[in-house]
């Protein structure tokens, strides 16, 4: 059995404003919630049996809250969640089931007043394995509350000036939320082939300000990284795992957040008083194609270099990467330096942590600056987050904050060779 905490706190830069839109932007984790459970799948069929773990995490920073009439109040931007894991069998030497449970939970609390804005994500799971070969489906449903149906805080009584008239139509009245709004499908071949879909709903509004649920496919996923034939060739040592895959990301998801910041961008110059302002809205259909590359602890020392780039609809490198880990049976230490493009910008990010572990017990400490991962840190632009991270269980089965592969711990090694 496995147990985790986490616990993330931390400021933003100059406490950092964010609006409800710039908040749901942050929770549209379809994308991220495949990419984890992936991540899982290949760890498991490392392991071969199916493990049990349960993990609960919490993360925190101060900001500033933005209202849809444009005033702002400070409040705290908190993301809590669990996640449990079970089944049995083996699914890389025989046959194995497996299932589980992940709930995501993000909020944001301004210091004055009860208004809670959340938005929280589950997603259900089942899947089997046979003789290295994985497959799992999962059901995913979204709640959220406190917040205007064009996806703003709820409370403030206007709209800030300058906005389009599409996003600027419902006032301050909030409209709860609850729906099945996915369906997610993972398979995993112990070769290295990765593959996954997911379908999730997007609130579309129209040009008088009606807003209605459309079901697209919020991912569809390829991935290919080879470590056992680059064993077969007596190259894993000196090249590492190298990776490439496809992945489209649909327009109407906003992963990036690049319409939003456009959005935004473009009611603050009419706000100031500019005499032009371009429309230079990205369109919501606009699917994104990028094609991620990787290598995975290079020369056997654990070295990480990885590059998304975008070739739809606009060709351009949308992130680059250097990072490094190292894991023996009682110590864990990390670190991964990024360069992100978020709307028409470049950023730098940085993520670092060190563990110290004794039998099954785990503490790590983390700090996070600008990160774009969604399933390891908040993804906020510009944002510090501090982080602990307590872990008891099997540790080759807890996501690391660098989710490199290949860096495997002496203890797991051990317990395969049977000594």
């Amino acid at each position: 059995m496995a147990l985790g905490l986490s616990a993330l706190g931390g400021s933003a830069r100059a406490a950092e404003t964010y609006s409800g839109q710039d908040f749901r932007t942050l929770a549209r984790s379809t994308v991220g919630v495949m990419r984890a459970h992936q991540w899982v799948l290949r760890a498991q069929m490392d392991r071969g049996q199916v493990p049990f773990f349960a993990n609960g995490i919490y993360r925190g920073m101060r900001a500033k809250l933005e209202m849809p009439n444009g005033a702002t109040v400070p409040g705290l931007v908190t993301r809590a969640g669990a996640e449990n894991w079970g089944g049995s069998g083996d699914v890389a030497r025989d046959f194995g089931l497996f299932y589980g449970l992940q709930l995501d939970a993000l909020l944001a609390e301004p210091d004055r007043g009860s208004d809670q804005h959340m938005v929280a994500d589950g997603l259900a799971f089942i899947g089997a394995g046979y003789h290295g070969f994985e497959a799992s489906v999962g059901l995913r449903t979204t709640w959220t509350r406190g917040f205007t149906p064009s996806g703003n805080f709820g409370g403030g009584d206007a709209t800030r000036a300058g906005t389009p008239p599409a996003y600027a139509f419902d006032g301050g009245k909030t409209k709860d939320r609850f729906a099945l709004t996915g369906v997610t499908i993972s398979t995993y071949h112990k070769e290295g082939v990765t593959l996954g879909a997911a379908l999730g709903q997007a609130l579309v509004q129209s040009s008088d300000g009606a807003v209605s649920p459309e079901t697209v496919l919020a991912s569809a996923r390829a991935l290919f990284q080879p470590e056992a034939l680059m064993k077969r060739l007596d190259l894993r040592k000196w090249l590492g795992i190298p990776g490439v895959g496809l992945e489209r990301i649909a327009g109407q998801v906003d992963f990036y957040g690049d319409r939003y910041l456009a959005v935004r961008d473009r009611a603050a110059a009419v706000a100031r008083g500019a005499a032009a302002v371009p429309n230079v809205i990205p369109a919501r259909e606009a699917a994104i194609y990028e094609i991620p590359t990787s290598i995975d602890d290079l020369l056997s020392l654990g070295v990480h270099l990885g590059a998304v780039t975008q070739v739809a609809p606009t060709p351009l490198l949308r992130s680059g990467e250097i990072g490094w880990m190292w894991a023996n049976d009682t110590l864990q230490l990390g670190a991964r330096g990024a360069v992100v493009r978020r709307g028409a910008e470049y950023g730098g990010a940085y993520d670092a942590f060190a563990g110290v572990a004794l039998q099954d017990f785990m503490l790590v400490g983390s700090l996070s600056y600008n990160s774009p991962d969604p399933s390891t840190s908040l993804p906020v632009p510009f944002a510090r987050v501090i982080g602990l991270q307590l872990f008891w269980g099997p540790a080759d089965m807890a996501r690391p904050l660098v989710p490199m592969l290949g860096v495997r711990k002496p203890k797991l090694d051990r317990e395969r060779s049977g000594t």
